[in-house]
């Protein structure tokens, strides 16, 4: 007879039903699976109460950035929180941090775009995190004969825990895109002073449904159009639909009452049970599943090696990244008046006719100079005049004698390495583009010499010498508090610092240089993307601290002596033999804010974000061909240029005339 006992290893039970709790009784024995069904219960609730009632989506943080790293670009998340597509939270931190060129070699499978001229190759990727669980600290359990040892501990904690990835497709989140072209269709109807009566209330809920509710899905189906990332698309309403201004909150109440009722069960995942609780096992069924939550889509340029081609060529789109804003932020934007007025704060109505002109005010205080616009065309040079007659030489005086050399005074120096060309110009605006390698970069570049750019004078560029304690920028913001103005620094942090050999055009302004390792006769500090847009439109500050910056001798700073303001580019007046070693040079100008359309050439057009030259050649030539844009929105009627594009570069266009 054998002495062995057969195993009793329970086997793996279907997840617990959210929809049941434990009806505890007196002398009921409770195991694991008891309370494993309560807790289920319990957060269940808690995730369908956060999904269903608050949304979900970015709740805090986890700003997705792009730049070099260590080993590379490599794409980072900061620290946050967020609400999951199913209703959990997620912590996130540390920041997280992903090798894109690791990626990009581990993946070579995937389909890449072509587009630009001359053409280069993209790799579209997704940024997505999801929550998960963490089984920890293991404990002895007890068991069954004949088990090893590893079979003898179980996890006895569940810790949250998330999972960030890069994906080569989005997550569906057709809930969340279906709402907002809800809101997007609602906002384009007109509300007018016209009378209500049963067609138009009929019309409107017949428009709503034949718009939103697809024909050819059961009653109550949910959305399977899976691989679309826009299924909901619907366009604009009807021609000639309006909304009665004395009856809108009873149009209102009926599209969303269309949208609870019938809309939103169709695009929300079915994650409970379809069954009652008392009729059947009441495991949930959804045709599709929604777990990642949407951080952001990167465009990233690869080359022919599978290597990151450039990291300030990585575009980030985040239009598509759902979040959550807080009730007391809501609460604050209602009590402010700016999410509507008194009275049910409904949709303003359409305009009424022009009042009389009243009584001119009191002329108010002058507000603070606006940034300097474009310089405006040279105009024509005028006629010469004659020349007039050449007086008589007069007669040539007694040469004196040449007195004796005086010695410099206590702490000049002779041929001291000094600034004498800058890449704009000093107290005046500029376009902060200069061609570095033969293409656009956005940067300031300083070139040194002795007297002039071209001699021997040179300066070490590199470790211990230009570098961000030597070179700084600063935005320069004006404060308003009561009766006091205050000016406030913010530091810019470059992209990096590089040595460059600069040229320099016929105004004395530098607009070109190659980069160089070693010995230089300049530096150039370069803007990240995000960096570059936030200086527009503001006030730089420049400074360069001499003292740090050493000239080819290795043992002497360079003269950077306070900017004389009348100088254009900021030079100091050439003839002066002697110097000062080290101070502290200053400039200041002020970045152009925005682009004119109608006038701007295809170069300046080319530094609006995402737009290339091929891109900015056609929004000339369709200018040319229409004679100038009426608005913005007349951008559309280029090739090429979508919604999303119009609205990531529309802080930095104008179209006056």
């Amino acid at each position: 007879m054998s002495t062995f006992t057969s195993s009793n290893t329970l086997q793996p039970a279907a997840p617990p039903d959210p929809m049941k709790h434990v009806n505890y009784t007196s002398g009921m024995v409770l195991d694991a699976d008891d309370f494993t069904q309560e807790f289920a219960y319990l957060s269940g609730h808690d995730q369908w109460l956060a999904r269903d009632l608050l949304g979900y989506g970015t709740v805090c943080g986890l700003q997705v950035l792009v730049e070099n790293g260590d080993d590379g670009p490599e794409v980072k998340v900061t620290p946050g929180v967020a609400l999951s597509p199913r209703g959990q939270l997620i912590y996130v931190t540390p920041a997280q941090c992903a090798s894109l060129n690791d990626w990009l070699a581990a993946h070579t499978d995937i389909t890449l775009t072509t587009s630009g001229s001359p053409p280069s190759s993209y790799a579209e990727l997704y940024v997505v995190l999801r929550y998960r669980e963490c089984p920890r600290d293991d404990q002895p359990i007890p068991g069954e004969p004949c088990r090893t040892e590893d079979e003898a501990m179980a996890p006895s904690r569940i810790a949250d825990d998330f999972r960030l990835e890069l994906v080569p497709k989005p997550p569906h989140q057709h809930e969340e895109d279906a709402l907002r072209e809800f809101v997007a269709w609602l906002g384009q109807i007109e509300i007018a002073n016209i009378v209500d009566d049963a067609v138009k209330f009929l019309s409107f809920e017949e428009a709503v449904r034949s718009d939103f509710l697809i024909p050819a899905s059961p009653p109550g189906s949910p959305l399977d159009s899976t691989d679309d990332v826009n299924a909901y698309n619907v366009g604009s309403p009807p021609a000639g639909l309006k909304i009665p201004a004395t009856a809108s909150s009873k149009y209102f109440r009926a599209a969303f009452r269309i949208w609870v009722t019938e809309i939103r069960p169709r695009v929300r995942p079915k994650w409970l049970s379809k069954e009652s609780p008392c009729s059947g096992s009441g495991q949930a069924s959804a045709s599709y599943v929604e777990e990642d939550l949407l951080l952001a889509r990167l465009q990233i340029p690869v080359t022919s090696d599978w290597n990151v081609a450039d990291v300030d060529l990585v575009t980030k789109d985040e239009e598509r990244r759902p979040y959550v804003i807080h009730l007391r932020m809501l609460e604050e934007l209602l009590l402010s008046g700016r999410l509507g007025s008194g009275g049910g704060g409904g949709m303003a109505g359409e305009r009424g006719p022009t009042g009389p002109r009243g009584p001119a005010g009191e002329t108010g205080l002058t507000g603070p100079q606006g940034p300097i616009g474009f310089r405006g065309l040279t105009g024509p040079t005028g006629v010469q005049g004659p020349i007039g007659p050449q007086g008589p030489t007069g007669a040539q005086g007694p040469r004196g004698e040449q007195g004796p050399a005086g010695d410099p005074a206590a702490g000049l120096e002779t041929g001291l390495t000094r600034i004498v060309a800058l890449s704009w110009r000093h107290n005046g605006s500029a376009i902060m583009e200069v061609q570095l390698d033969g293409k656009p970069q956005r940067a300031l570049v300083i070139g040194f010499g002795k007297e002039k750019l071209g001699d021997d004078g040179r300066v070490q560029v590199g470790s211990g010498s230009l570098d961000e304690n030597s070179f700084q920028v600063f935005i320069e913001k004006l404060h308003h508090e009561g009766a006091y103005d205050w000016y406030e620094r913010i530091r810019v942090a470059p992209l990096r610092i590089v040595g460059v050999e600069p040229e320099v055009n016929l105004g004395g302004v530098i607009v070109k240089g190659t980069t160089v390792n070693g010995l230089a006769r300049g530096g150039a500090f370069l803007f990240s993307l995000d960096a570059f847009k936030a200086v527009w439109g503001q006030k730089l500050l420049i400074h360069l601290k001499g003292d740090f910056v050493f000239d080819e001798t290795g043992m002497r700073v360079i003269d950077a002596e306070f900017v004389r303001g009348d100088l254009p580019t900021g030079r100091r007046p050439r003839g002066g033999s002697h110097g000062i070693q080290g101070g502290q040079f200053e400039s200041w100008f002020t970045a152009v804010m925005k682009i004119n359309l109608n006038t701007a050439s295809v170069d300046e057009i080319r530094l609006l974000p995402r737009v290339g030259p091929a891109l900015a050649a056609k929004i000339v030539e369709v200018r040319t061909a229409r004679g100038f844009f009426n608005s913005v929105e007349d951008l559309l009627s280029v090739a090429g240029i979508k919604e999303d594009l119009l609205n990531q570069i529309r802080p930095f266009i104008t179209v006056s005339s």
